[in-house]
């Protein structure tokens, strides 16, 4: 995620960015504990100042990849309708 002068914002596992949103894996290996949670919240509080939009997996979703790729497409598609877009709106740019 990069801000409007080209800077470095924040490094998601898996973004759209046709539509801001970023999704994170957590897990407990790297997110865990008071110093990772302070990371965190700031990386999404300044992707969010630039309009993103965080969706977090957990763990378990691991073990249901189908359901976990159906939410995702649920959640980019509502993400599509809330902005007005639709998928011809993204391959056009």
């Amino acid at each position: 995620i990069r801000g409007p002068a080209g800077e470095f914002i924040a490094r998601v596992d898996l973004a759209f960015p046709g539509v801001r949103m970023g999704f994170e894996a957590h897990s407990r290996a790297f997110h865990t504990g008071t110093h990772m949670e302070i990371i965190d919240q700031r990386r999404e509080n300044r992707a969010i100042e630039q309009g993103w939009l965080f969706i977090y997996l957990g763990w378990a979703d691991r073990k249901t990849p189908k359901e976990a790729l159906a939410f995702i497409e649920r959640a980019v598609a509502r993400r599509l309708r809330d902005l007005g877009l639709t998928v011809a709106d993204l391959t056009t740019k």
